[in-house]
């Protein structure tokens, strides 16, 4: 019997993970202004990202159409700040890292 190949969410999540607890995020400015505004700190975020889990995922991978790399958006709930549009995508340079595009609450569209 073959074993079952990962889904591709899974394998972004463990690289996510992994970057995210080695402290190798970036918090795009309009995403540390949308954390302000919903009292979030950093270290909050960070634990929420490494929270997500496959059920969570609403769209992805997508092409970025501003950059090499592949964009995915998660639909989290937070009992404290309620339904949260998050948009993620992993970086490479000499280690990768998470570049958090979007944060804040569902359905205000982009910003």
């Amino acid at each position: 019997m073959q074993a079952k190949r990962p889904e591709p969410v899974d394998v972004f999540l463990r690289e996510a993970r992994k970057s995210l607890r080695a402290g190798r995020v970036v918090f795009l400015d309009r995403v540390l202004s949308d954390l302000s505004r919903l009292g979030i700190t950093k270290t909050e975020a960070v634990d929420m990202l490494i929270d997500l889990a496959p059920s969570h995922l609403h769209k992805g991978p997508e092409a970025d159409r501003n950059m090499p790399g592949e964009i995915w958006v998660f639909d989290y709930h937070s009992d404290v700040h309620g339904r949260l549009y998050i948009k993620l995508k992993l970086v490479s340079e000499a280690e990768r890292r998470v570049l958090c595009i979007s944060l804040h609450e569902w359905g205000l569209g982009p910003r």
